[in-house]
């Protein structure tokens, strides 16, 4: 079998994808919030950009997030809860806010 990511690589992945998959979400959603009103005033393409493109990505990446966070719940089953592991608990309401869209504030 041909490997394309090193082992390394792999294994930070399975340790780090959930939270930076999270931390992802929350940026997008804080460019949303910051900047999204802003579209109204400000005719600056790159902002549009910006926009535009942090609205599409929102729903794939707390999409693809709830996706990780299931196929690990499922891989730990069997173990015992830790206590470094019960904010992990929070991470799936949080991410169904996200789906719930942003609040407009006009």
């Amino acid at each position: 079998m041909i490997q394309i990511f090193p082992e390394s690589f792999q294994i930070f992945l399975d340790n780090w994808e959930l939270r930076l998959m999270v931390v992802l979400s929350l940026s997008i959603q804080g460019v949303l919030i910051l900047f999204g009103n802003k579209r109204k005033f400000f005719t600056n393409i790159f902002l549009r950009i910006i926009l535009w493109s942090s609205y599409l990505l929102a729903d794939w990446v707390a999409t693809t997030s709830l996706g990780v966070l299931l196929i690990q719940e499922r891989r730990n089953k069997d173990k015992s809860v830790e206590p470094k592991d019960v904010i992990v608990a929070l991470w799936g309401p949080l991410l169904l806010i996200h789906l719930g869209r942003q609040c407009t504030l006009e």
